[in-house]
């Protein structure tokens, strides 16, 4: 503004600033104005003073007041925020902001390389320093680091009440042996364990944990269930140490499971003169391994036909095994013949039998077999089983049981 020294005022009237009206109303803001009547961007009262255009302001002020800003606040906030904390910062981009700014709430906002409360802020999906407090709603980036760290860290779980907690010691996690421990599982394993097996109790011991690369031992005392057996094995291998039917430590010729099945009733009748199954003179059984014999043993009960001849075989499921390989022509193919029915004083079918066969066979196979017991009688002839062809009712008249036995043996 030019100096008004030695100036009239018709000359310079118009470089004054002033009101419109005559005073500064208490409330009511009036437009400042120069000389001339025109008006200027500024509004003022006894309360304050309006900005219609743009507020520029160099150096330090001071605000003992509240700042309303109904248009956002855009560009950078540069120097100390302080004073009376407002009650929340909605929908604001606060940039470079050094000082203590702790809103009530913070809303829809984007902070950018800011320091706040000594907290830095370094980007606006990056913050280092701790924050106290709630935050809700979506993080839209959580940075994970992959770690072969031989450390065994807690693993981390939620309580179901918006709160991650940690059971450390008690339940971790080491990536460098993806190993993890906890000091109870009540679900199925599958795979290695390494540390001691307990009972429910969570006391009783059943395996004793060995060190890494070495297999666990069964406890003193534990007791196997039946049909259970415990291995031996060679010092670094890896293979079962409990099995049902692990016998690699027997030897061989060692008999390893028996089984019998015997037949009472007196209703099977044969007049075929190929081999024929006796029904319900057969067992089932699975070896434990491919190497391992087997040995049959059947005893047979029978009457035949006044001139009857009866032979005896067996089958392995349906295949016919152990027959004479010397037979041919007429003759037939068995392991054994029975007693022929033939008394030069008379006919005599009240009379019982007994057959009995051996055979020691090599299945090759660890496959459930079924052994069944196979008779032929000579043509029109009649065989029956467990009593005379001639059931008389009569003391001298004497009825049978027949029986078969399986027994695996070492091979």
């Amino acid at each position: 503004m030019a100096k008004l020294t030695g100036e009239t005022v018709a000359s310079t009237y118009s470089l004054l600033l002033k009101v419109k009206d005559t005073t500064i109303h208490a409330t009511d803001q009036q437009l400042i104005e120069d000389g001339d009547a025109n008006p200027s961007a500024l509004k003022l009262s006894a309360a304050g003073i309006t900005s219609t255009g743009a507020l520029a302001v160099d150096g330090i002020s001071t605000l003992t007041g509240a700042v309303t800003a109904t248009a956002g606040v855009t560009g950078a906030l540069d120097g100390i925020v302080g004073g009376t904390t407002p009650a929340a910062v909605t929908g604001t981009t606060i940039d470079g902001v050094i000082g203590s700014v702790t809103p009530a709430a913070i809303t829809g906002t984007t902070i950018t390389g800011t320091t706040i409360g000594g907290t830095v802020i370094t980007a606006s999906t990056n913050f280092a320093g701790d924050i106290t407090g709630d935050l809700t709603g979506t993080a839209s980036l959580v940075a994970v680091a992959d770690s072969s760290a031989a450390t065994a860290f807690p693993v981390v779980f939620n309580d179901e009440s918006d709160a991650l907690l940690d059971d450390t010691g008690a339940f971790t996690y080491k990536p460098s042996t993806g190993t993890l421990i906890a000091t109870a599982v009540t679900s199925d394993l599958t795979g290695n364990v390494i540390g001691d097996v307990k009972a429910t109790n969570g006391t009783s011991t059943i395996l004793d944990s060995g060190t890494d690369g070495t297999d666990a031992t069964l406890a003193a005392g534990v007791t196997l269930a039946d049909g259970v057996t415990a291995t031996t094995q060679d010092a670094g291998t890896n293979d079962t140490t409990v099995a049902t039917t692990a016998y690699a430590d027997a030897a061989s010729g060692t008999v390893l499971q028996v089984v019998y099945a015997d037949l009472d009733t007196d209703t099977f009748t044969s007049a075929d003169s190929a081999m024929t199954q006796i029904t319900g003179l057969t067992a089932s059984i699975t070896p434990a391994s491919a190497d391992n014999y087997i040995l049959i043993q059947v005893m047979i009960s029978y009457g035949t036909q006044y001139q009857g001849t009866s032979a005896f075989g067996l089958q392995r499921d349906t295949t016919q095994i152990g027959s004479a390989e010397t037979a041919d022509d007429d003759r037939r193919d068995a392991l054994t013949a029975g007693k022929a029915n033939i008394y030069h004083g008379g006919i005599v079918d009240t009379e019982l039998y007994n057959g009995y066969i051996q055979y020691r066979d090599a299945p090759a196979s660890t496959s459930a077999i079924d052994y069944t017991a196979t008779v032929s009688i000579s043509a029109s002839k009649s065989f029956t089983l467990n009593r005379p062809y001639d059931d008389a009712d009569s003391v001298g008249v004497v009825h049978g049981r027949s029986s078969i036995t399986l027994t695996e043996i070492k091979g």
